[in-house]
């Protein structure tokens, strides 16, 4: 959690209460839940109010956990002729939260997220440059299992027209390019763009990052806009000098 108590009650890095850090922490928590099994947890609210003998803001958040859920079985299937979703059925790992995707195993939404975007990773590899890996879940209430679906299917075929960046004024474009894995002129994934997103965000660098796209100059082109908003933090990401850098930006 971004917000914390410690002597009195300290928040952040600062005696003083930020509403975003809180509302930051309803999202942190119910990622936290859904990475051990809650599939229908909710973070009904949080409620602040100022203590003055404390001289500090009280925060409670109000949970409501539901259930755990373990998988009870996973299945592969694909619309696009002639490739084999089953073959995509060692990749159903996340690698970087460690957990497998496997019947009886804690139903873990990370961890199933994180396996269709390796299989995204591998369709690509493959040479389907318009396939979209996504995951479904089919719940079971009364045995409290999650039926894991990965489904392939042909996403449609347009190409990155431009890519926009809007609103760093100290990272180098050159830097956030890096976290991207199509450049201009490349097929265009949304799933690529959503993975993205989510590196952009891990930065930790940014306080909000917002992918979107336009329509480009043809049917089959399209504008990717990525906006940011830098945080205050006074220093620039570290990134790895070896990672290829896309064309343009």
């Amino acid at each position: 959690m971004k917000t914390y108590g410690s002597s009195l009650l300290r928040f952040g890095n600062s005696d003083a209460y930020d509403p975003d850090f809180v509302e930051a922490d309803r999202d942190l928590i119910r990622r936290f839940y859904l990475r051990n099994g809650y599939a229908d947890v909710q973070v009904a609210a949080a409620f602040t109010e100022y203590d003055p003998e404390r001289k500090g803001s009280l925060v409670t958040f109000k949970i409501e956990e539901g259930q755990q859920y373990h998988i009870g079985s996973v299945d592969f299937q694909s619309s696009i002729p002639g490739f084999d979703a089953t073959a995509l059925r060692s990749f159903s790992t996340a690698l970087r939260s460690f957990s497998h995707v496997n019947a009886g195993a804690i139903y873990n939404v990370q961890a199933v997220e994180g396996s269709a975007e390796e299989m995204q990773l591998e369709a690509l590899r493959r040479g389907y440059a318009f396939a979209l890996v996504r995951p479904r879940g089919d719940r079971n209430l009364d045995a409290h299992t999650v039926a894991v679906v990965f489904t392939v299917d042909e996403g449609p075929h347009t190409y990155v027209e431009r890519i926009n960046i809007r609103g760093n004024t100290r990272t180098r474009n050159r830097a956030i390019l890096r976290e991207f894995d199509f450049s201009e002129g490349e097929a265009y994934n949304p799933a690529m763009a959503d993975r993205a997103e989510r590196r952009l965000k891990n930065l930790d660098f940014f306080k909000t990052v917002k992918i979107t796209t336009e329509p480009g100059s043809s049917s089959d082109r399209v504008i990717v806009n990525v906006d940011l908003e830098e945080k205050s933090t006074g220093y620039l990401p570290v990134l790895p000098s070896s990672q290829p850098v896309p064309q343009g930006g």
